[in-house]
């Protein structure tokens, strides 16, 4: 799924005022914002299969972070947010959760290979399970 310009907009203005709400400060001398490193990570997972480089490059090139980092110091500043990443997809999850009680949630369960059957005997990964074949787990 590529992202269009409105939303990529959208996506950042959403985590900048959920991160002022939560009380986030930052640096004054940082030219390139936490929101802006989360936005470039967001894109990088949706657009761009986890390819850090590539959303650098998007993200630079259509001037939606001009100043932008570069990998090294991207993926520093990216490490340095992670708890506050974490912080951020609870609040989002929990507005979520409580505006939409109602939701259902489906988990697809498929068959793993874990061993060939010739030993299946010695297999030692999911020794407690009972049964063989294509029965999920």
């Amino acid at each position: 799924m590529m992202l269009t310009r409105d939303k990529i907009i959208s996506i950042f203005y959403l985590i900048d005022d959920i991160l002022k709400g939560i009380g986030h400060q930052e640096d004054i001398r940082r030219q390139v914002s936490d929101s802006e490193i989360i936005l470039t990570a967001i894109v990088s997972s949706t657009s761009f299969y986890g390819n850090h480089c590539s959303a650098i490059e998007f993200m630079k090139q259509y001037g939606f972070i001009p100043n932008m980092l570069d990998k090294s110091r991207f993926n520093r500043r990216l490490h340095k947010v992670g708890r506050l990443l974490y912080d951020l997809f609870e609040s989002v999850s929990a507005y979520f959760k409580d505006i939409c009680c109602e939701l259902h949630y489906i988990i697809d369960s498929f068959p793993v290979a874990v061993c060939n059957n010739m030993r299946i005997a010695n297999c030692k990964i999911l020794k407690d399970i009972s049964g063989e074949g294509t029965q999920p787990v």
